[in-house]
């Protein structure tokens, strides 16, 4: 028994020593052969093609943050309206309520008191519901801004990718041509 599992160790180690000598010499003859120039030139398309994808989404975040930006604006404004018009009603209501305490009857005086207070607990209920609406509007607006200018950083790197792309592809072709010319040139002279 003691002999089958040193043979089976070693043929372990010979096909582990074996594999490490071959490894190599397998992967070498395995590398791809350089692209041919029509594969250059593919490839250097689909860079301008990723460089064109890349400035189109730029300028879809820009679009998008400004439209979040104006709707944002908007509401701001409008909420901005709506709590004007409250605080004015709570100030023609309280106005209203200050004269009637203005008389001698105590039991009227009370009943103004208690009135006051519910006026001011609606004003704070109703300012506190347009106030989160008005905080909301504005982090929107925020958000838009914030939109517009990764928008306009990812189109300034966009930009640069696709000139160096465009200038690759034009270095592609130009090799292209080149290489064309020198083999009608060798063609012509036999």
């Amino acid at each position: 028994m003691r002999a089958d599992t040193l043979l089976g160790r070693f043929q372990r180690s010979a096909l582990l020593l074996s594999l490490l000598v071959v490894g190599p010499f397998v992967s070498h003859a395995q590398q791809q052969s350089p692209p041919t120039p029509m594969e250059r030139l593919e490839k250097a398309q689909a860079r301008v093609d990723e460089g064109n994808r890349r400035i189109q989404d730029a300028l879809q975040m820009i679009s998008e943050g400004e439209a979040m930006y104006k709707s944002g604006k908007a509401e701001v404004k409008n909420y901005e309206k709506q709590l004007k018009q409250r605080e004015k009603a709570h100030m023609r209501e309280a106005k209203e309520l200050l004269r009637r305490a203005e008389t001698d009857d105590k039991e009227e005086r009370a009943v103004v008191r208690e009135e006051m207070k519910g006026v001011k607990e609606s004003f704070r209920r109703d300012t506190r519901e347009i106030r989160g609406s008005l905080k909301g509007a504005m982090k929107e607006q925020r958000n838009g801004e914030k939109l517009m200018e990764r928008g306009k950083k990812k189109l300034k790197k966009a930009k640069g990718f696709l000139s160096s792309a465009q200038a690759k592809l034009k270095e592609t072709e130009k090799q292209n041509r080149e290489r064309e010319e020198k083999m009608l040139s060798v063609e012509g002279r036999r």
